[in-house]
């Protein structure tokens, strides 16, 4: 009984060693499959559908703005962080392409409000924009 204990217990301890060390790959794989190349669904389409979708939520977004229209956001980055993390070359990025610009001061508030978090507000502000195109990294 106790050698069936012991062996359960390391079976239980390396399993979840080895869910932890895949986690990174599993996101970034779950998030080009599900998404990246199954775009067709979400073009076109409110941002929440996308949102709707998702099994895991991004925990930060930050906006980017072209070069020639500094006052315009023309896409978003939702970054897939785990508490605490900061951003690094291997975090996994999903990056959202909008059909319309979308006014930098308004985005900006967003941001200041909740330092860069992926929050309700934020969820709710981009649920209605309209996707132009999705792109996933890390």
């Amino acid at each position: 009984m106790k050698t069936s204990l012991k062996i359960f217990s390391a079976l239980l301890f390396f399993f979840s060693v080895q869910t932890k060390a895949q986690t990174v790959s599993d996101t970034l794989q779950y998030l080009k499959t599900n998404f990246e190349l199954k775009k067709a669904n979400y073009i076109g389409k409110p941002f929440s559908r996308l949102l709707t979708d998702l099994k895991i939520q991004p925990t930060q977004s930050w906006h980017i703005t072209p070069f020639r229209k500094k006052y315009s956001v023309i896409s978003t980055d939702f970054y897939f962080l785990k508490k605490g993390a900061t951003y690094t070359n291997r975090t996994i990025v999903l990056s959202i392409y909008w059909q319309e610009e979308i006014p930098k001061s308004t985005v900006e508030i967003y941001e200041n409000k909740n330092g860069y978090l992926f929050t309700s507000d934020e969820r709710t502000f981009y649920g209605n924009k309209i996707v132009k195109d999705i792109k996933v990294y890390r």
